[in-house]
């Protein structure tokens, strides 16, 4: 997140959160995916639903494309439960 140029924070519940900030601010545009995995979730479940928005924030950065808004995204600890007995929350 911070080689994409977004400015990273955690919140109380463990979710890391990367935002870009506009300074124009008219709004913030949200994605989101979690870091636990669960099975047959796809071929973008968990950690891939993550790491492709930070990606293509870098891409936009690399090339000097400036959004008209605010971009976070955010990187839940446990969204669907795990199948041991214990959360990540």
């Amino acid at each position: 997140m911070e080689v994409a140029g977004m400015t990273v924070t955690l919140d109380h519940a463990g979710t890391l959160i990367g935002r870009k900030q506009c300074p124009r601010e008219p709004g913030t545009f949200l994605m989101e995916s979690h870091q636990d995995s669960v099975r047959d979730g796809g071929g973008f479940d968990g950690i891939m639903g993550v790491v492709q928005p930070i990606l293509a924030i870098a891409k936009l950065q690399s090339e000097g494309v400036n959004l008209p808004f605010s971009v976070e995204v955010l990187a839940f600890a446990d969204k669907e439960g795990v199948r041991f007995p214990t959360a990540l929350i």
